[in-house]
């Protein structure tokens, strides 16, 4: 099964833990991801990229950000932030169960 640990062997974080949302990194993927189903093949998508700064694909990229994917196409960001909390907070105010 695809996961942070077998994807990205070198991630130097955890994944944040937030209700309703799974493991989804793969490794053509630029950094480690969970997701979120809202429907039949549309997702909510948090890419968590590197700690370190330096092992980032796209250096000055926030750490967390937010897409809506949708058959395989990905909407432009919905949200960049560098914190869990901010993370967390936007989740909470826009991601409605």
């Amino acid at each position: 099964m695809r996961n942070v640990k077998s994807e990205f062997p070198d991630y130097d974080s955890t994944l944040p833990s937030i209700k309703g949302f799974i493991d989804t990194s793969w490794h053509n993927d630029s950094c480690p991801s969970i997701s979120k189903e809202i429907k039949d093949d549309c997702y909510y998508q948090i890419f968590c990229d590197y700690l370190d700064e330096n092992k980032r694909e796209y250096k000055g990229n926030s750490r967390y950000w937010i897409t809506l994917q949708s058959n395989g196409e990905y909407s432009d960001p919905l949200f960049y932030c560098d914190t869990i909390e901010e993370l967390k907070a936007w989740v909470q105010l826009n991601l409605k169960d």
